[in-house]
């Protein structure tokens, strides 16, 4: 049986965006999925940015 995993990462940023080298990762998801299209498992967790540890109100915004 086929399956795909899909993940989905989730970024700091601010308006306007910022250079990916600048951005941290604050939350990773990820779905196993069957060639139907039905999830099977899923994950879900938050990560503590830590060159900018408080999220800019855009970013706060855009992810809530």
């Amino acid at each position: 049986m086929q399956h795909w995993l899909v993940i989905d990462l989730e970024a700091t940023t601010e308006e306007g965006g910022w250079p990916v080298t600048d951005m941290e990762i604050i939350e990773i998801g990820a779905s196993l999925v069957n060639a139907g299209g039905h999830e099977i498992e899923y994950f879900q967790r938050f990560v503590r940015p830590t060159r900018r540890p408080h999220l800019t109100h855009f970013c706060r915004q855009l992810t809530q």
